[in-house]
């Protein structure tokens, strides 16, 4: 896995990563041979099913399963080397995939930014004491009696 680091804009970044195309043909040689051991397809005993027709047929779903794994791996190893936290989930941006070429993605994402410790103790935080004269409540609780009050019969 080959990690560049494609641009940085504030908390804005941006990174490209590389995984070799011989670690995403093996991965995906696996997934095929651990299909074609429980495969049970009509016209083939249950184990037995070539596993050119397996890759003809699931071939896409499993070169999908494979990169979606990759990602995630890849990502989180990233995000945990570089010790980014996340503010956003990343945009993923993914280049097309030919068999023997490296498997390429870019992700671009938004990280927290980072906060230098404060000693609070060093602020000068000053408490306002607020003096309501008598005269000022009793009015407004003539206000409120009269918006309130009903007249009895």
């Amino acid at each position: 896995m080959q990690i560049s680091n494609k641009k940085q804009d504030g908390l804005k970044l941006s990174f490209t990563i590389k995984i070799a195309a011989n670690e995403i043909e093996a991965k995906i040689n696996s997934k095929l041979n651990d299909l074609q051991k429980m495969a049970k397809l009509p016209g083939f005993r249950p184990g037995k099913v070539p596993a050119k027709y397996l890759e003809q047929r699931f071939g896409a779903s499993l070169k999908e399963e494979v990169f979606n794994e990759e990602i995630q791996a890849s990502s989180k190893k990233l995000f945990e080397d570089e010790k980014i936290k996340l503010a956003s989930r990343p945009d993923i941006d993914v280049k097309e995939y030919k068999a023997g070429t490296d498997f390429e993605f870019t992700l671009n994402f938004e990280s927290l930014p980072e906060i230098e410790e404060f000693d609070y103790s060093k602020l000068n935080i000053s408490k306002y004491k607020v003096i309501i004269p008598e005269s000022e409540i009793t009015k407004q609780i003539e206000v409120i009696q009269n918006q309130i009050g009903r007249a009895h019969v």
